[in-house]
């Protein structure tokens, strides 16, 4: 797994990684240590709802008026700023930071981090950056995101949304595709789950919601996964799972719980409410992939009921 979600991070990327000789001694000379999940960022105090277990952790979403039919809530506007840890394998791979705004006026996300493996001798870091927005609903605007690596190991992507339409820019071309804006979910970097609490309270249909995945990453098969090459984009859908227990340190918390399935397998994203606390996946063939909010869990995150 921790191989597989970072060739979607970095599949514009891929063909980079072939190295020869003189560059092999270049890259081993200026290499930089493993870096440090984190360092120098305090640890962010647990809300003190969520301390109240007895309390409800479930998302935004329609309530039942007195005659018991749903009703529409009215909108509440949602601000979040996370740190976030990617792990793989138990080893750290990435990290990123993020801010979310949603109000009547539109949503942004914007986020940063970095990235790092290792290839043969040589331990390569890669710094990105993304910027998306929406309307109140999470229907896409534009989207921007780039890559910064040694050597010139260079990338950016972008795309703006006009109607049922998306122009997708890229390094090696651009082209359009026919998009669905009350279905669309793209998918940069791991901080983009940051929306599917509040996106699964906007789409949901009797307990699930299912959306076409726009990837902006790039999935092991880029021109068919982003829809360039087939004009149709996979789906995913998102499904309600109840709850679960969670400890940071010695301090259990209730949240919520939701299964993710794809073409990339079934995984699992946890949540408080609107707030998006981490995101699990298992592949029998390619191992572990945990991302978690470290500025809430900087000592990891434990599952109670595993």
């Amino acid at each position: 797994m921790k191989r597989t979600w970072i060739r979607i991070a970095l599949w514009s990327m891929a063909g980079l990684l072939v190295l020869f000789g003189a560059l092999l001694i270049v890259l081993w000379a200026t290499s930089p240590s493993t870096p440090e999940i984190g360092r120098d960022e305090a640890p962010r105090d647990l809300p003190t709802e969520w301390l109240v277990q007895e309390q409800a952790a479930v998302s935004t979403g329609d309530v039942p008026d007195v005659d018991g039919e749903a009703v529409e809530p009215a909108f509440e506007p949602f601000e979040s700023q996370g740190r976030l840890a990617l792990i793989g394998d138990g080893e750290a791979f990435g990290e990123e930071t993020y801010t979310l705004s949603i109000t009547e006026g539109g949503a942004e996300l914007v986020a940063s981090g970095r990235l790092w493996f290792k290839v043969l001798v040589a331990r390569i870091v890669i710094s990105f950056e993304q910027t998306l927005t929406a309307d109140a609903r999470l229907r896409p605007g534009a989207y921007v995101m780039t890559f910064d690596g040694p050597l010139g190991f260079n990338r950016s992507m972008s795309a703006v949304f006009e109607g049922d339409r998306a122009v997708i820019e890229r390094d090696d071309g651009s082209g359009e595709i026919v998009v669905s804006p009350d279905r669309a979910f793209v998918v940069g970097t791991f901080s983009t789950y940051a929306l599917v609490p509040r996106l699964f309270a906007e789409r949901e249909q009797a307990g699930q919601a299912t959306l076409d995945l726009m990837f902006f990453g790039g999935p092991p098969n880029q021109e068919t996964a982003s829809g360039v090459a087939t004009g149709i984009l996979p789906t995913v859908r998102i499904t309600r799972a109840g709850r679960t227990r969670v400890l940071a340190g010695d301090t259990e918390i209730v949240v919520d719980r939701y299964l993710v399935l794809s073409g990339l397998g079934t995984n699992e994203l946890f949540a408080r409410g609107d707030e998006f606390l981490a995101f699990r996946g298992i592949d029998e063939e390619e191992g572990t992939l945990l991302v978690y909010r470290s500025d809430y869990f900087p000592n990891g995150i434990e599952f109670v009921d595993d």
